[in-house]
């Protein structure tokens, strides 16, 4: 009996040693901890330990919601931070050299105080730093010099502020400068496409990524792109453009969504054979997607366009025709647009690759013509959401949950081209035969003598007549004076009369 008891307490010390043992090599969750405050004790920060693959400790100090009006001069600094949020707070003044201590900082977010001017020396020392969020703020402009000693710098948010101008050599310091946000800065906008000298030495320095969204941009300046041979990643969402303008061919992802485009016509995308993402949404003044709008696309994997609630016409050829070179699209989204029904020709040249249709929210006209629905090869999404609007026997119903037999065409939808095309005709014949009868009117009267004229020759301003000398010594009469008199204000009273 004793030796059954040792043997088990045996076998629970080797579980516990082994459990012990796994939790020693397992990796441990970040564990946040309130870390970092002034000498006073004032100030308190959220701060989260992390180590990296070399064992190393990165803090990630978070001071975002604070109400802070101002930093302290005397920080408990914590020599491996990384990352410093003080996003959300009433900041509206940096000292010089205000983050000298962090020199290890690689991420600095700003976002959402009230500055409206920095200092050129705001960013001293920080070396290291590869982000930095200055969005939703109030400034006006930047020092010329303030990025200088920020060499590393890769990203660079200026969203949502109240920009008038930049000076053109801002990131001569900054050579790996990759991704700036400029959007919603309307003046600014309309500043940048005045003098182009910034955008232009930006592109210069291969730069991946810009955004532009919502700053009243209503055309792009010509050869603004010409040097950017290395942007990628560019969106002109929200800007009053009519037409789609020149941009590079070596873009990969591009956000023209909220434009005020009205039709999408062949060649529009043409020239862009690397682009593999294309947003299309809230295009709430299209109205039409024409053969072959989509020409060209040679690796376009995703195309969104939701949103387009006066979209009702979307050619069944937009994709292309059997001719065409096949568009890689492996997700395609009409979401909530103005679509009554789509061929089943659309699909054709994206079979292949096309696994996800988003078709959900639009005001689906339930007849024959959409029972390919049923025999798709793709995968649709939302289909919750995705409900007939007529026929009225069908009206709010799930078209999943509809059969095949369901989807019948009635005597207006199954005839409905075949009476517009007979409609164009008769309109057509009834203009002709009105044309013709007005034609016999006028011939009749000609002929009748009801359309002919005397032409009056003239010399100078009086009337050319022949006066019958049997009658020049007769009384003239007020009938007389208007064949000879050609002046319309004549005085008559003052005209002789004869004997």
């Amino acid at each position: 009996m004793l030796a059954k008891r040792r043997k088990y307490i045996m076998e629970v010390l080797i579980l516990l040693t082994l459990a012990t043992s796994l939790l020693a090599t397992a990796p441990l969750d970040p564990t946040p901890q309130l870390c970092l405050s002034d000498a006073s004790g004032g100030l308190a920060c959220r701060c989260t330990d992390s180590r990296t693959e070399l064992d190393e400790h990165l803090w990630e100090v978070d001071c975002s919601c604070r109400n802070l009006t101002a930093l302290p001069s005397e920080w408990q600094i914590l020599p491996d931070a990384r990352r410093l949020d003080l996003s959300r707070n009433q900041l509206s003044l940096l000292r010089d050299e205000q983050f000298s201590r962090w020199g290890n900082l690689e991420e600095l977010s700003l976002a959402r105080n009230k500055f409206t001017s920095l200092n050129e020396a705001a960013f001293s020392r920080l070396a290291n730093l590869r982000m930095l969020d200055l969005s939703y703020n109030m400034l006006q402009t930047l020092p010329v010099k303030i990025f200088e000693g920020i060499s590393v710098l890769s990203t660079l948010n200026l969203e949502m502020n109240r920009l008038q101008e930049l000076p053109p050599y801002l990131f001569s310091s900054t050579s790996h400068l990759n991704s700036l946000i400029l959007s919603y800065n309307t003046a600014l906008g309309k500043y940048l496409m005045k003098s182009t000298e910034f955008l232009t030495i930006v592109l210069q320095r291969n730069i991946s990524s810009l955004a532009l969204n919502n700053m009243s941009i209503e055309r792009i300046p010509n050869g603004l792109f010409n040097e950017a041979s290395q942007l990628h990643h560019l969106s002109l969402a929200d800007n009053p453009l009519r037409v789609i303008d020149v941009l590079p061919a070596s873009l990969e992802s591009l956000n023209l969504s909220g434009i005020d485009v009205e039709v999408l016509v062949s060649g529009d995308f043409i020239s862009y054979p690397k682009l593999k993402k294309l947003q299309l949404d809230r295009l709430i003044h299209l109205r039409n997607v024409q053969e072959n709008a989509f020409e060209g696309l040679a690796s376009l994997e995703e195309l969104t366009m939701e949103n387009c609630i006066q979209l009702h016409s979307f050619d069944e050829r937009a994709f292309g025709g059997p001719d065409s070179v096949p568009i890689p699209l492996k997700r395609l989204s009409l979401a909530r647009s103005g679509l009554h029904t789509l061929s089943n020709k659309t699909f054709l040249l994206l079979q292949p690759t096309l696994k996800h249709v988003a078709l959900q929210g639009n005001s689906w006209r339930c007849d024959c013509n959409l029972a390919w629905i049923h025999q798709t090869n793709f995968s649709l999404e939302n289909t919750a959401y995705l409900r007939c609007f007529s026929p009225d026997e069908h009206h709010n119903r799930l078209i999943p949950s509809l059969d095949l037999k369901d989807f019948v065409c009635t005597h207006e939808s199954a005839k409905q081209n075949t009476y517009s095309g007979l409609i164009v005709v008769m309109d057509m014949f009834l203009i002709l035969v009105v044309v013709i009868v007005a034609c016999a009117i006028l011939m009749t009267l000609w002929r009748r003598g009801f359309m002919l004229c005397t032409p009056r020759q003239t010399v100078g301003r009086y009337s050319h007549v022949t006066i019958d000398p049997s009658r020049a010594e007769l009384e003239w009469d007020d009938k007389d004076l208007d064949h000879i008199w050609s002046t319309p204000n004549a005085n008559r009273q003052n005209v002789p009369r004869g004997p």
